[in-house]
């Protein structure tokens, strides 16, 4: 069994060393698609706000689109540049909070 066998201090060292090298790639590779997935729904809410003149309110991009509150604000902050949420106050009723499409 592998428990009755003792290791050399450079084996242990080196399996260590391996499993750290492991443990980074995984993380860069994980971090890589959670990137690539973000960007995915950066571009499908882009493609989303230029069809609606450049925004639209949060519950309609949750209702009808699928994005959670928790997702726009991330992408929102994630790429400041492209948009920008903010709330707005009608003159009557709610306040809503929108998403907008930042222009260049």
């Amino acid at each position: 069994m592998a428990h009755e066998y003792q290791l050399d201090e450079d084996t242990a060292r080196n399996a260590i060393k391996l499993t750290r090298w492991f443990i980074h790639e995984q993380i860069n590779l994980l971090a890589a698609n959670r990137l690539a997935g973000l960007q995915e729904r950066g571009e499908r809410l882009r493609s989303i706000l230029e069809r609606n003149q450049g925004h639209a309110t949060v519950r309609e991009l949750q209702s009808s689109h699928g994005f959670t509150r928790e997702e726009l604000v991330k992408l929102s902050s994630r790429f400041s540049d492209l948009f920008s949420m903010t709330k707005a106050k009608p003159a009557s009723g709610r306040p809503s909070e929108l998403v907008f499409l930042m222009r260049n």
